[in-house]
């Protein structure tokens, strides 16, 4: 008898590795199938495992250590699952967990972000997650932790921008301004950078484009009249620091 992998799990695992995230095993099963899944998956096994009566024989700061090591917790408890999850929140690591029985509700709870399983997921389990995977499949988590990381990562780039300019004192108009002008600075100044890919920025500037040069005086030329005509002012909505 045999359960295999889905095809998306060993290469979901080596993404989360390259990703800078940890991949843990815990199952129930006894430690050669925990073994031999972890291996397929491309789990680092050579730790070996730790089985629950493990867990309960050791303390806490010992279990830390342990966890720094071991990837695969086999013949684990509802409780000892638990455990886990709260020394490696004491640890300073933020912790998510998939689980899809009635046992694993407790730690799903427990954790930073509970991950239940919707298809064969228990209705306790997918009450006690903070997200619920319609598909079962660990690749779908890959892809949200690629899309959470775009997401904040553009959400910090923008909070930095915002930051930077209530510390100026502007006020609202004159940082309106202020963005405008960014704005258009910055996507001349691109067009000069992307002019060539292999030529130095000196070089790509002095290539003959009449065109280009009409085109930066318009918008240069634009730009200072939204900036000083106060017509424009009033239609953009902008005043001069």
């Amino acid at each position: 008898m045999a359960d295999p992998l889905r095809q998306t799990a060993r290469p979901a695992i080596s993404q989360c590795l390259a990703a800078g995230i940890r991949v843990i095993m815990i199952t129930g099963d006894y430690p050669a199938t925990a073994l031999s899944i972890a291996e397929q998956c491309g789990l680092d096994v050579s730790a070996g495992v730790l089985t629950g009566e493990d867990i309960d024989a050791l303390e806490e700061v010992q279990l830390q250590q342990r966890l720094r090591q071991a990837t695969v917790f086999c013949r684990v408890q509802p409780e000892q699952k638990l455990r886990l999850v709260q020394t490696l929140k004491n640890a300073g690591e933020i912790v998510a967990m998939t689980g899809d029985d009635v046992n694993d509700a407790p730690a799903l709870k427990a954790e930073h972000i509970g991950i239940a399983m919707g298809g064969r997921g228990t209705d306790v389990a997918r009450e006690s997650a903070a997200l619920v995977l319609l598909d079962d499949d660990f690749g779908s988590i890959v892809a949200a932790v690629r899309l959470g990381r775009r997401i904040v990562d553009n959400i910090r780039k923008a909070v930095v921008f915002v930051v930077a300019t209530l510390w100026s004192g502007l006020a609202e108009q004159q940082a309106r301004a202020l963005t405008f002008s960014a704005m258009i600075i910055g996507d001349i100044w691109l067009i000069f950078i992307n002019r060539s890919w292999s030529l130095p920025l000196v070089k790509s500037i002095s290539l003959p484009n009449p065109a280009l040069w009409w085109v930066v005086a318009c918008g240069l030329m634009m730009l200072a009249l939204a900036l000083f005509l106060p017509f424009m002012n009033t239609l953009f909505h902008f005043e001069r620091p």
